[in-house]
C-alpha cells in the first residue's frame, strides 16, 4: 500500500509488504472506538493501516493458494463492516468469512465460516441486521441471497435470472443482474420480494458495471450507453 500528497504527488508512505499479489477491492475506512484504520488487500490478505503512518496494525490471511485454484487477485469485493465485525466475501466457491477485531485494535479472530454467500464482483449491502446480495454457482449463474449478520444464518436463497449488482436508496434495493435486468427489491428477510422490474434493451456486452444512484437518479452503464433513471417520488 502506498499513500500519496493529493495536491503534489509526493509520496507519504510505503507500508511494508506481505508479499500477496495485487487484488482489485477498493480500501475503504474503518472506524470502531478510538479506532481508526485503513482496510485494504492484497491476493491473500486483508491489511489494517495506521492512515498517518501506514503501518500494518494486523492482518488476516482469508485466501489459502494451496486450497483454492483461483488467482487471489480477483478478490473484488470491498469488506464490509459495523462495530467490530468485519465480512468478507470473494465468489467462486470460495468460503465468506465473518472476523471480529479484538477490543485492543491489535488482532482479528474467526467468528464464522460461510459456504453459501460467496459473493463474486457485485458487493453486499448491509442493512437493518442483515446482509443482501448475490451468490456464485458458475460465471454465468447465482442466485440471491439475505444472511443475518450477527449468526449467519442464510435467511433466503432465490433464484432472480442470475447474479448482479446491487445498491441502495430510501430504504429499497435496486438490483441490476447479468442479464441485463433490473428490479427494485424490498429489503425483507423473509424472501426476494421483487416490487417491479425492467430490462437494459441498449448498450453490449457483459452486464457488469455497477449502478450508481445520486440526487434521485440511478445510473446504469451497459457497454458504451450510459442510462439515467428517476427515481425519486
Amino acid at each position: 500500500m502506498v499513500a500519496f500528497d493529493k495536491m503534489t504527488g509526493k509520496l507519504a508512505w510505503q507500508s511494508k509488504s506481505l508479499g500477496g499479489e495485487r487484488a482489485y477491492a477498493s480500501a475503504t475506512i474503518y472506524e470502531y472506538n478510538n479506532f481508526r484504520y485503513i482496510l485494504a488487500v492484497i491476493g491473500t490478505d486483508l491489511i489494517a493501516l495506521i492512515p498517518e503512518t501506514g503501518e500494518i496494525t494486523w492482518n488476516y490471511k482469508y485466501l489459502n493458494p494451496e486450497k483454492w485454484d483461483q488467482p487471489g487477485l480477483i478478490w473484488t469485493n470491498t469488506p464490509v463492516f459495523t462495530d467490530d465485525k468485519i465480512f468478507l466475501t470473494m465468489g467462486y466457491d470460495y468460503n465468506a468469512k465473518m472476523i471480529q477485531m479484538a477490543a485492543d485494535g491489535k488482532s482479528v479472530s474467526e467468528v464464522f465460516t460461510d459456504t453459501i454467500f460467496d459473493n463474486h464482483h457485485h458487493g453486499v449491502i448491509l442493512y437493518n441486521g442483515y446482509l443482501y446480495g448475490s451468490n456464485w454457482r458458475d460465471n454465468k449463474r447465482g442466485n440471491w441471497v439475505c444472511m443475518n449478520w450477527e449468526t449467519g444464518e442464510i435467511m433466503y436463497e432465490n433464484e432472480w435470472d442470475t447474479k448482479g449488482a446491487m445498491v441502495m436508496a430510501d430504504g429499497l434495493l435496486y438490483c441490476y443482474n447479468e442479464k441485463g435486468n433490473v428490479a427494485i427489491v424490498n429489503p425483507d428477510p423473509t424472501g426476494f420480494k421483487v416490487i417491479s422490474e425492467f430490462k437494459i434493451t441498449e448498450g453490449a456486452g457483459p452486464h457488469w458495471a455497477h449502478p450508481f444512484i445520486a440526487d434521485g437518479k440511478m445510473l446504469l452503464r451497459h457497454g458504451d450507453v450510459l442510462m439515467v433513471f428517476n427515481i425519486k417520488a
